[in-house]
């Protein structure tokens, strides 16, 4: 029986109780299947990240225990460089591609060689390293409380003076422990396991960028949670809350589906 004050024309026309593998058309839903684009790597890997060198050819890159694989011409092809079990963030920033893994090194592309390079970075202690991301010309590396920025003119000058501005803080509306950052056009966000908090640009050389909270976020698990590398202005995200929208430059966080 329907309860409505009028007839309901889809009465009696079958629908879906549970789907699997299909994704929404126009017309209806699709099934989703899969495509064989390489051989299999020699290790095995827990993700894939996609890399952009200076001249904008983009790579598939596949971290494993054992190794660092990019993909080229449908193989797996080694570019050596330090590797393990731990989680991999990525930065691009004046025209060096740096890989992180965390709690460990950061290394940098070498795209004449395609060869991994272990770098020291000056006034950072890696070890202690969580992530790193880019913004506005800054080198940024994270702790589980503490956002790093480089010298502007010197992405591997941490050292914190006054004539290079390099610095460091502990962002007062991180309200959980950091785990991750993502470039916007104008900064970044810091994504927590309470809440997310954006970092943006101030034009100041002494304080590059001013932090504030995202209303109503929730925390997350992973960035794998998060969407990233695309040109939408909202970030969406599985979070502790449910599934959240939220504008990459300014807005509070909106329930999808609540349901």
């Amino acid at each position: 029986q329907y309860g409505g004050a009028s007839a309901d024309r889809d009465i009696g026309i079958p629908t879906f109780i549970y789907l699997h593998n299909v994704l929404p058309t126009i017309a209806g839903v699709a099934s989703v299947g899969y495509k064989t684009v390489s051989s299999p790597a020699d290790n095995t890997a827990r993700y894939a990240q996609v890399l952009r060198t200076c001249t904008e050819t983009r790579y598939i890159y596949l971290p494993t225990i054992n190794n660092n694989y990019i993909l080229l011409s449908g193989a797996w092809h080694s570019i050596g460089g330090f590797s393990n079990d731990k989680n991999v963030t990525y930065a691009h920033i004046h025209k060096v591609t740096y890989i992180c893994h965390e709690y460990s090194f950061i290394q940098k592309l070498n795209e004449a060689t395609m060869r991994l390079e272990i770098v020291d970075f000056k006034g950072l202690d890696t070890t202690k390293i969580l992530g790193i991301t880019h913004a506005n010309n800054y080198l940024i590396s994270y702790t589980k409380d503490t956002i790093h920025w480089s010298n502007i003119l010197d992405s591997e000058d941490f050292i914190p003076q006054l004539k290079t501005r390099a610095g460091s803080i502990i962002p007062l509306h991180v309200r959980g422990a950091i785990v991750g950052c993502l470039p916007t056009s104008n900064g970044f966000v810091i994504f927590t396991t309470v809440n997310a908090v954006r970092a943006t640009f101030s034009g100041d050389k002494d304080l590059p960028f001013k932090f504030e909270e995202v209303l109503n976020s929730g925390g997350i698990r992973t960035l794998e949670h998060v969407t990233n590398d695309n040109n939408h202005d909202t970030f969406y995200c599985w979070t502790k809350k449910g599934l959240q929208q939220f504008g990459k430059l300014n807005g509070s966080a909106e329930q999808l589906f609540p349901e």
